[in-house]
């Protein structure tokens, strides 16, 4: 009897806990595993729509805050790789490669890219259109305000380094949906438009992307801006400031990167993070000059302003690539820059003021294109 009413009092708890610690713990915030900013308390708005709302705001919420969620689903991870060598986000390659299963949008559910890679999962004629009105949107916009547009396109890391994948899911790549976006812009009159691919899938005698981060490292990084600088060489003024001569090359030894964090393979996995910084940086930091744009912490706007003002300013929408590592060499190469996240092809425009920019660059890693803008 006493035993059966401690099991009781154990499996009650086990039940209880999880929504008791859910319900002291500050809501919100952003789960480093998964690369995102989680569901936020719920609100009631006293309307149909808002009451329509509120369960899946509920649902939304506990399963993002219930106690022990991020121990639990580490645990996971790590478990499913170590004794059945795969993970519900990672794919695990050859030779210590990891490789993003899908993207990171937890509202929707995504298309693993190796079905792009292998030309599985083509765009319809409907969504090209719409692919190329925003673009061309984007163009129409800034060039009303007197500044250049450019379009930068990040290959996947998928599309390079293809060849680790493990053989379950390996394919010949076909047509993707990054071709066939190429094919429309390159049909329009003059796009401006970089991508990054032509380049990089040339390089073979240094690796561009970190073996366990979706990321690419120094190498990929400075190659990409050297890329963007020569394109913009005709067309803006920019600071020549020597920069590569003030690059500092920093190869950090570390236990895995993003990917390996989503795998719960930190510590299992290790590799050399190759990296670098800008010594002597002329670059200061001013306040937030989008502060309208999101309330996401980790994804607040930056400017900054160089003791120069013979150069012309930009104004860089991004993703994380830019984040990492080329935010720094931009930051040095314009009399004032502006950085603002934006996943969306349609960008924000209403808060970029006519005096913001020169250019306007327009940042986008490839598997974007899966979401389902359209």
């Amino acid at each position: 009897m006493k035993r059966d009413k401690i099991f009781t009092a154990v499996f009650v708890s086990m039940i209880v806990l999880p929504f008791v610690l859910a319900l002291v713990k500050p809501a919100g915030g952003v789960s480093k595993a998964e690369k995102r900013q989680l569901s936020p308390a719920p609100r009631l708005e006293l309307s149909i729509t808002g009451i329509a709302a509120l369960p899946r705001q509920i649902d939304s919420w506990f399963s993002d805050h219930f106690g022990f969620r991020a121990k639990l689903a580490r645990a996971n991870d790590a478990l499913e790789y170590t004794f059945l060598g795969t993970s519900a986000r990672v794919i695990v390659g050859k030779d210590d490669w990891l490789f993003l299963k899908r993207g990171l949008r937890n509202d929707v559910n995504l298309m693993p890219v190796v079905r792009d890679l292998c030309g599985d999962a083509p765009l319809s004629e409907e969504q090209l259109d719409a692919w190329e009105n925003a673009l061309q949107t984007n163009r129409r916009k800034i060039e009303a305000l007197g500044a250049i547009y450019v379009f930068v396109v990040v290959p996947n890391k998928h599309t390079l380094y293809h060849r680790y994948l493990p053989s379950s899911v390996a394919c010949k790549p076909g047509r993707t949906r990054l071709d066939q976006l190429a094919t429309r812009l390159n049909s329009l009159d003059d796009f401006p438009w970089i991508d990054l691919r032509k380049t990089f899938a040339t390089i073979d005698d240094v690796v561009l992307f970190h073996k366990t981060d979706t990321h690419w490292n120094a190498n990929g990084a400075l190659k990409a801006y050297d890329i963007l600088t020569r394109w913009m060489a005709s067309k803006v003024a920019f600071a020549s400031l020597d920069i590569p001569a003030r690059v500092k090359r920093i190869d950090t030894p570390i236990g895995g990167g993003d990917l390996a964090h989503m795998a719960g393979l930190e510590g299992t996995v290790s590799e050399v993070m190759h990296g670098f910084k800008v010594e002597q940086r002329q670059a200061r930091p001013l306040r937030n000059p989008y502060p309208q744009l999101t309330t996401d912490p980790g994804r607040q706007p930056q400017a900054f302003r160089l003791p120069h003002d013979n150069f012309d300013n930009a104004v860089i929408f991004h993703d994380s690539f830019v984040s990492q590592r080329l935010k720094h060499l931009l930051s040095e190469t314009f009399s004032v820059s502006r950085f603002a996240w934006a996943g969306n092809p349609v960008l924000p425009l209403d808060i970029v003021e006519p005096d913001h920019a020169g250019i306007v660059i327009h940042e986008m890693v490839e598997r974007n294109l899966l979401q389902p803008w359209f």
